[in-house]
């Protein structure tokens, strides 16, 4: 009789853990052409600006023209082609705020409700200051919701990190740059999710610059813990019955 009410307990114990495991998702971010667009803004890779949908890595350049700003991919105006994908020259000194933006999707996320959030971007060649090279060459960049609300501030600098609304920061070197939110969860509604970058280029020097390809990889890691079934609750209190009925046969 004992062994049989421990054997109760122990496998509604058991199955109670399983079920309560945190079931973790990562979904790697998908340059599209707009916020709900499932169009990948850009070729799959092959040569020039490109996306991966492999390793989720996408090129791209940061205009150094205002004529030659744009949305990620798109067509702009005049024969240059699309936004993004083509290095530009300019000369002497300048400041291009808005020069490129950036829609990303991710999916598929874990199941709703969320336990955790954590939104990564791996760049290779951002120009913050501190980690610029050539050295009078910058670039910044800044993160909006689905809805158009800054997420940051304008980033120019590296190493950098923020608190409000969301908590991020900024880490690297003149080769790898890394941008990390350590909790999205208050702007993540539903899957997909969606995130805008806007990026910026500055030059303090004199002569002629050109730009040069730029990469990132994003990945958003979602984790939900799994709600107990109800069987697995029933086997839960099923077991504690017998816990109590197996107390009372010891005394």
């Amino acid at each position: 009789m004992k062994e049989h009410l421990k054997s109760i307990l122990l496998s509604g114990l058991m199955i109670l853990v399983a079920t309560e495991a945190h079931a973790v998702t990562t979904a790697l971010g998908k340059p599209v052409e707009s916020i709900g667009s499932n169009v990948q803004a850009v070729p799959t890779c092959g040569s020039g600006a490109c996306y991966n949908s492999g390793t989720g890595a996408m090129s791209f350049y940061i205009p150094l023209n205002s004529a030659d700003n744009g949305t990620y991919g798109m067509d702009i105006p005049g024969p240059a082609g699309e936004a993004g994908t083509f290095s530009d020259s300019k000369n002497g000194s300048f400041t291009n705020s808005n020069a490129l933006s950036m829609y990303l999707r991710f999916t598929p996320l874990a199941p709703f409700p969320l336990a955790s959030a954590v939104l990564t971007l791996s760049f290779t060649d951002l120009d913050l200051i501190g980690v610029n090279d050539p050295s009078g060459f910058t670039e910044t960049i800044q993160f909006f919701s689905a809805t158009n609300s800054a997420l940051t501030p304008v980033i120019t600098t590296d190493p950098f990190s923020g608190s409000s609304p969301l908590a991020f920061t900024v880490t690297g070197n003149s080769n790898t740059q890394t941008i990390t939110f350590s909790d999205v969860r208050s702007v993540i509604t539903s899957d997909p999710f969606y995130v805008k970058l806007v990026f910026g280029s500055k030059e303090t020097t004199s002569g002629t610059h050109t730009n040069t390809i730029e990469s990132l990889t994003a990945t958003l890691t979602t984790s939900t813990a799994t709600v107990p079934e109800p069987t697995s609750m029933l086997l839960l209190g099923s077991g504690l019955v017998a816990l109590g009925a197996w107390r009372r046969i010891r005394r």
